[in-house]
C-alpha cells in the first residue's frame, strides 16, 4: 500500500541565492524515487517553498559552495 509523504517548509526560508535567476550557489532540491527522478522542487533564496506531496519516494538534497552563511531552512515530513 502506497503512504503519502507530506514535505512542509517553514517559513523561516533562506538560502544563499544570486543575482539572476536560478540557483548558482546554493540550492534545494527534492526529487521522486531517486537523485536522477522526477525534480519537484529547486528552491533557493528567501520564500519558503509550497508544501509538496508525493505517494512516491523523496530524496532531498542540499547542495552547498560554502561561500555565505545563511539561517537556512526546517522541513517537517508526514506519512500517511
Amino acid at each position: 500500500m502506497f503512504q503519502l509523504t507530506t514535505l512542509v517548509f517553514s517559513e523561516d526560508f533562506s538560502i544563499e541565492s544570486g543575482s539572476g535567476s536560478g540557483c548558482p550557489f546554493d540550492v534545494l532540491t527534492v526529487h521522486e524515487d531517486s537523485i536522477d527522478g522526477t525534480t519537484l522542487l529547486s528552491a533557493c533564496g528567501y520564500r519558503a517553498p509550497d508544501t509538496i506531496q508525493s505517494y512516491h519516494t523523496l530524496v532531498v538534497r542540499f547542495t552547498t559552495d560554502e561561500s555565505y552563511d545563511t539561517t537556512g531552512f526546517q522541513i517537517t515530513y508526514s506519512k500517511n
